[in-house]
């Protein structure tokens, strides 16, 4: 929910949440919009938010009454429309605030800028780990919800495709719930690891892509040897399913603020936030989902059309097509690779496993 004084560019992030009203961390979130220029290059917006405690009636004052923050675009597009710029203040006292905001005028000399007018809004504090997820764009819940039919969707390929194949359909879902669970922890784990070493958090840590898929596959193994399935065969019909899983989850992303493309005055570009910065973006999200898909379906028609041996080729190949197409476009993301090298060498790598798969569906 957002509130704002009428008409003012300030606006309040609210969560409510009666069971967690009284929760500890505490912060206020607020979002400064605006609309870029129209004209000129790409210039930096440099924000400053003061903010000053209302006592609550029947509450003590406290040491910190004010604060003061701020908050930057370091390159705003001229034409991309709006802009949206949140800002967390943590550690401060729970309770209702007044915030105003307005252009640095010790930072931003550029006509443009100097031009956009202050805000104010009221805002009461939130649950911390709830509110550093809301922001404008950000669908709260949609990450877990298209991610969960992601992987009820797979899932029911695979059993399908399972049945056909003539093999046990119960053993299959039994190895395949237990990769799903286990995959969700891989990619937690994943994520913990590769974060910044002074902000890692195992319970705050977002998920990644690569531990699911590591975890997931590596329970696909064992489970196949355990459950005495034909492991090529069970890879093979499990490609399908996992591709049509990350086309829907894409989606969640999209709607939940993460994995954001760079922003952009393309027209190609679509609005979509990052948490923190809404406006134009390239549409990294979408385009992912529908390589996926399209990755699915071709998998999946190799394996309705051709007799393949089920020595796991389909699975090689249909995986290492995704991952050649992931390394395309991480550089449109907004996030910044940790190395120079690590792409062009997984690239490599992936059109070595995709030529083994053919191979292996072939011959």
């Amino acid at each position: 929910m957002l509130t704002a004084a009428a008409g003012g560019p300030l606006q309040a992030v609210e969560f409510t949440c009666a069971p967690l009203d009284d929760a500890q961390p505490r912060s206020l979130a607020l979002t400064y919009t605006f609309d870029a220029a129209e004209d000129g290059d790409p210039y930096p917006v440099h924000l400053v938010l003061e903010g000053r405690r209302v006592p609550d009636p029947g509450t003590a004052p406290t040491t910190v009454d004010r604060f003061t923050s701020s908050a930057s675009v370091a390159e705003v597009h001229p034409t991309s429309g709006r802009v949206s710029v949140t800002t967390r203040v943590k550690n401060i006292p729970a309770g209702t605030w007044e915030v105003t905001a307005r252009p640095d005028p010790a930072q931003d000399n550029d006509p443009r800028v100097r031009s956009l007018p202050a805000g104010s809004a009221t805002a009461r504090t939130g649950f911390e780990p709830a509110m550093r997820s809301k922001a404008p764009g950000v669908r709260i819940g949609a990450w877990p919800t298209m991610v969960t039919l992601g992987a009820i969707a797979g899932v029911t390929l695979q059993l399908a495709l399972a049945r056909r194949a003539g093999l046990d359909v119960t053993a299959v879902l039994v190895v395949s719930l237990l990769a799903c669970i286990l995959g969700v922890v891989g990619a937690k784990v994943y994520a913990y690891f590769t974060e910044a070493r002074a902000t890692r958090n195992i319970l705050t840590a977002g998920m990644c892509i690569q531990g699911f898929v590591l975890a997931a596959v590596a329970t696909i193994v064992l489970g196949a040897r355990t459950a005495s399935i034909p492991l090529g065969e069970l890879l093979d019909i499990s490609v399908p399913g996992l591709l049509t899983g990350m086309a829907i989850g894409r989606l969640g992303c999209l709607l939940g603020g993460c994995c954001a493309g760079r922003p952009t005055a393309s027209r190609w570009g679509i609005w979509a936030t990052d948490r923190t910065l809404g406006t134009r973006r390239l549409p990294v999200q979408p385009v992912e989902s529908v390589m996926a898909a399209l990755l699915a379906v071709a998998t999946l028609s190799v394996l309705l059309a051709v007799d393949t041996p089920g020595r796991g080729g389909v699975f090689l190949s249909g995986l290492a097509a995704y991952t050649f197409g992931r390394q395309l476009l991480f550089p449109l993301r907004s996030i910044k690779r940790r190395t120079s090298f690590g792409r062009p060498v997984v690239a490599v790598l992936t059109v070595i496993v995709f030529v083994l798969g053919v191979v292996l569906t072939v011959f």
